[in-house]
């Protein structure tokens, strides 16, 4: 009794450093991406579905096997997880949707006007980058703009906050 103890204890410890060694090689280095362009990622299995934290800012699709591809549809940082078919996570890294002349190096940016917040995502040139705890109508004119553009609708400059 006591040898089959210790090769179950053992087994058991051999499966939570597998799982471990899995969770980690899920991890991946943050992607960058320009705001209305395309970037291919490859990874090393298929993957069956992706979830996007903040489809707003970014959007991705399975192309083929291994192969998918993040889009920028405005600037911010959000999140990216790929599952297999058996719902596994086989890819995970965040999102950072940048200005053409940002060059890999964006940056948020919180300006404060009294007890009122306005946040950018700035390198080089800064962009609204509404956030959550913004003065309100800042923050609710640019999220209608920014659901306004990725559905295919006008982008008008609407008014609310000063920038």
């Amino acid at each position: 009794m006591r040898g089959h103890m210790k090769t179950l204890f053992t087994a058991g410890l051999a499966g939570a450093a597998l799982c471990a060694a899995a969770a980690t090689a899920a991890q991946a280095a943050e992607v960058r991406v320009e705001i209305d362009q395309a970037k291919p990622v490859r990874l090393a299995n298929s993957a069956a579905t992706l979830v996007i934290g903040n489809p707003l800012i970014a959007d991705a699709v399975i192309h083929d096997d291994g192969l998918l591809f993040v889009f920028g549809k405005t600037y911010g940082q959000t999140n990216l997880i790929a599952l297999n078919e058996y719902g596994e996570t086989i890819y995970s890294t965040n999102i950072m949707v940048t200005h053409v002349d940002d060059q890999g190096a964006g940056s948020a940016v919180s300006v404060h006007r009294g007890p009122v917040r306005y946040t950018y995502s700035c390198a080089g040139r800064c962009e609204d980058q509404p956030t959550i705890g913004d003065d309100d109508t800042w923050y609710q004119a640019r999220v209608s703009q920014q659901q306004a553009k990725v559905s295919g609708g006008a982008t008008q400059a609407q008014g609310g906050g000063e920038n």
